[in-house]
């Protein structure tokens, strides 16, 4: 999907003959909200519409920068 620099932390489940999707896409880190939200409904539609996915569950992370979601244990990011 355009926008889209990277992928990670692809979950995937099954519910019946259908397949559930968690991703996280990663997203040039200086586009609003508005136009990561954008890119992210884009490629859930796309996904969608291409695989037998009954839901893709998506969250956008800024491209190339620490990942503050995956900090370790009693780590806080940043500091």
């Amino acid at each position: 999907t355009p926008g889209i620099s990277n992928v990670h932390d692809v979950r995937t489940r099954k519910m019946g003959d259908m397949i559930v999707v968690d991703a996280h896409l990663e997203v040039d880190a200086t586009l609003s909200v508005e136009q990561g939200h954008d890119i992210a409904v884009e490629a859930r539609d796309r996904v969608m519409q291409r695989h037998r996915v009954i839901n893709m569950m998506t969250h956008v992370d800024p491209y190339k920068r620490p990942d503050r979601d995956h900090a370790k244990p009693g780590h806080v990011a940043g500091k």
